[in-house]
């Protein structure tokens, strides 16, 4: 009886089962249908990036290779962004930066400065572009769009920026003060290198002569994890001291040149591909402001000339011999380890002072051969001062523990007070100090502190 029960349920079972198969037919055919509809939907909503490359010529010697990116949606606009390269020359990444900005909305045009001065990429190449002929170039472009321009450039490329945007404005008056005509409306300028040179340790930093020109809308995108950020109050004062209107933006946990550096961390790689919607938000806020520019500058060139010849040039990148004012300034801060160091505590001895950062490759490239010059020379008398710059404690303790051992005191300067006491502009910066507490030697960027030479001079300090 089982079997027969077990017999006449195979055609109810099978029944069962061909209906199924029809419904996932069914179903499956429904996914198809739906998946092409998706597929053709997205098609005819894709942006389309138009690529163009021309060469405009800027005088009888110069033509300027420009390549531009546009969309449908970036001919709605009536302005273009014009990207200024820094000493770098136009890189991969901002050809990638303009093509995603093209696809939302913002027209771009990358002006291959080097080529068409012909010069390599360095830092002096910055000084062969003249302002006259950029000023040409931008008027060329205005002329060839009718839009309004916004210059964007990041590291030394800032100060051609400023003056290709000052250039324009002076060789076209008319066309600047016309409410009708397409101009120069602003800028966004990302880690700018604004100061006319490093200066010498325990000099104030001396702007280059443009900052106190530039009248501007002018938006500064600044990472933390730089030198230049504890100066970005000055440079926003200087700038808006000349005629200018800055508002500044923080990019946190980031360095100079964070998208294109080749030891980029995560949190920079993240920080790269949201660039493009930093920069698209940037112009956004340049667009909202309707707030009206002066069109003479509040500086004049006398002002700014003398303040540039008072300073001595700094020659020699090795260890030299304080130039500076007799005075030493003030050092009271905690170590890492809660102490309070007051620097008048070490009069009779020797110290070397030194600013650093974990997240600069110089200061740990240099710590090394500090620890072997203090392990020395400790027993004579000589001492170093590390002072780390606004880093939280457990990234420092992270730092000693896992990526450079070094036993010499480390003090905590969480506000950037030192730094600017001590007039630092540049990671790593040291000071070398004789048993009176003055400042004798002094030197930015990294050396080797384990040198004959340095052992040669600390021993002299020593022996005094």
């Amino acid at each position: 009886m089982k079997r027969s029960q077990s017999k006449q349920s195979i055609p109810k079972i099978s029944h069962y089962w061909l209906m199924n198969k029809r419904i996932l037919k069914h179903i499956f055919l429904i996914c198809m249908f739906i998946t092409a509809l998706l597929f053709y939907s997205i098609k005819s909503y894709a942006v389309e990036i138009n690529e163009n490359t021309e060469h405009i010529s800027v005088s009888i010697d110069v033509e300027v290779p420009v390549q531009s990116f546009s969309s449908s949606k970036s001919d709605k606009n009536d302005y273009i962004l014009v990207w200024i390269p820094s000493e770098s020359g136009i890189l991969d990444q901002e050809k990638l930066l303009a093509k995603q900005l093209a696809k939302s909305g913002t027209e771009v045009w990358l002006a291959d400065l080097h080529a068409g001065w012909f010069v390599g990429k360095d830092r002096s190449s910055i000084n062969k572009f003249k302002p006259d002929l950029l000023a040409n170039l931008l008027d060329a472009i205005i002329e060839k769009t009718g839009k309004k321009i916004y210059l964007i450039s990041n590291s030394h490329g800032v100060i051609a920026a400023l003056r290709a945007a000052h250039g324009w404005q002076e060789k076209f008056p008319k066309k600047n003060k016309d409410p009708s005509q397409a101009k120069i409306a602003g800028a966004i300028l990302l880690s700018g290198q604004f100061y006319s040179r490093t200066p010498e340790p325990g000099f104030d930093g001396i702007f280059n002569t443009i900052v106190h020109k530039t009248r501007l809308r002018i938006i500064l995108l600044q990472p933390n994890k730089s030198p230049w950020f504890w100066k970005l109050a000055a440079v926003k004062k200087a700038l808006e001291k000349a005629g200018s209107k800055v508002d500044t933006w923080i990019l946190k946990g980031v360095r100079d040149r964070y998208y294109y550096r080749t030891d980029s961390t995560e949190v920079e790689n993240k920080k790269s591909k949201q660039l493009a919607k930093t920069i698209h938000t940037s112009l956004s806020m340049l667009e909202s402001d309707d707030s009206t520019i002066p069109t003479s500058s509040a500086v004049t060139n006398d002002q700014h000339q003398v303040a540039t010849i008072t300073v001595k040039k700094y020659q020699n990148r090795g260890l030299s011999r304080w130039r500076g004012k007799a005075d030493t300034p003030t050092l009271n801060l905690k170590s890492l380890n809660g102490e309070q160091v007051n620097l008048l505590s070490y009069k009779g001895k020797v110290v070397l002072i030194n600013f650093w950062a974990s997240w600069c490759p110089p200061c740990v490239h240099e710590m090394p051969s500090m620890q072997a010059l203090e392990d020395s020379l400790k027993s004579k008398g000589f001492h170093i001062l590390a002072i780390n710059m606004a880093e939280k404690k457990r990234v420092i303790q992270e730092f000693i523990k896992n990526k450079v051992k070094v036993s010499f005191k480390i003090l905590l300067d969480s506000n950037g007070a030192a730094l600017k006491k001590w007039k630092v502009y540049a990671f790593p910066t040291s000071y070398l100090l004789g048993k009176k507490g003055k400042i004798r030697y002094a030197v930015y960027g990294a050396i080797d502190w384990n040198s004959n030479k340095v052992h040669k001079i600390s021993n002299q300090l020593l022996s005094e």
